[in-house]
Parts: structure tokens; C-alpha cells; sequence
């Protein structure tokens, strides 16, 4: 028997108060709080309490870099729709963002992130890796400050 796949929307807002989230429309120049979108047919749980956005930018050389976000989720609302599964989407889900700016670390895309959560949450496993992995130039070890969940 094959599972159904599911469709998830996922937006990512800010609060109604927060003046940093406003973003405007390039073709209608309307205001929006939309910080991002995603449309999710993995079958991971939606995102949680805690858990920080990402940013992406292209250096002029054509470099992709990418970073943790200043927008950290504090709400999830999730809505199932009234429509049977098989439609558009099986679940909308609006994730409210706070501004909680980082120092901008950005890293080229094509090295992995490695941090306690890819060893899960085994610190001892991640402490063993740090101390002898000898492919670390592959890698960017991050140091996860505690609290905040990816």
C-alpha cells in the first residue's frame, strides 16, 4: 500500500509588530510580512518552536553563500483543510517569527553544517568527531547556542 504523499505550505511571517518584517511586493509595491515560503512534500514535521530561518545570498564571483537567520520561529499555527487528502495541500502551516539578529556568518554553500544535532544530540559522539575527523575542511562545525533548536 502506498502512503499518501503530503503537500505542505509553510509560510514564515513576522508578528504584526515587529517594524523589521515588512517587505515589499516588487510588481504592486503592497507591504507584506511574509519573510519566507515553502512548499514541503518530505514528510518531516513541520517546523517547531525555536527553530531559526536561513538566509541565502550569491557572491559577485558566483559563490553561493548561505547563514542562520535573524528570524527565529515563536509560534506555530497548523491548519488542515476541510477538502479531502489528495487536494493542493494537506496542511497549511503559518510559523510567526521574532527578530533575533546573529553576527552574519556566511558560509559557502557545498560545505555541511555539523553541529550536536547531526550526531543526535550525542555530545560525546560530536566531541569524538571534533577531535578526529581528519575531513574538516569539508565542514563547518557550529556550536548551536543553547535554546535554540534547526
Amino acid at each position: 500500500m502506498t502512503k499518501p504523499k503530503t503537500h505542505k505550505y509553510i509560510i514564515y511571517r513576522a508578528h504584526w509588530s515587529e517594524d523589521k518584517g515588512w517587505r515589499t511586493f516588487s510588481g504592486s509595491r503592497s507591504l507584506t510580512g511574509i519573510l519566507q515560503e515553502h512548499f514541503d512534500s518530505s514528510g518531516r514535521p513541520i517546523p517547531e518552536v525555536g527553530e531559526r530561518l536561513t538566509e541565502g545570498k550569491k557572491d559577485e564571483d558566483g559563490t553561493h553563500y548561505s547563514r542562520w537567520g535573524d528570524w527565529v520561529v515563536d509560534r506555530v499555527e497548523s491548519y488542515l483543510p476541510d477538502l479531502p487528502v489528495g487536494q493542493e495541500f494537506t496542511e497549511v502551516v503559518i510559523c510567526w517569527c521574532k527578530y533575533s539578529p546573529v553576527e552574519p556568518v556566511w558560509v559557502p554553500q557545498g560545505k555541511s553544517i555539523v553541529s550536536v544535532e547531526s550526531f543526535g544530540g550525542d555530545v560525546e559522539a560530536f566531541e569524538e568527531w571534533k577531535a578526529t575527523a581528519t575531513d574538516k575542511d569539508r565542514y563547518r562545525v557550529v556550536e548551536i547556542p543553547e535554546g535554540v533548536k534547526r
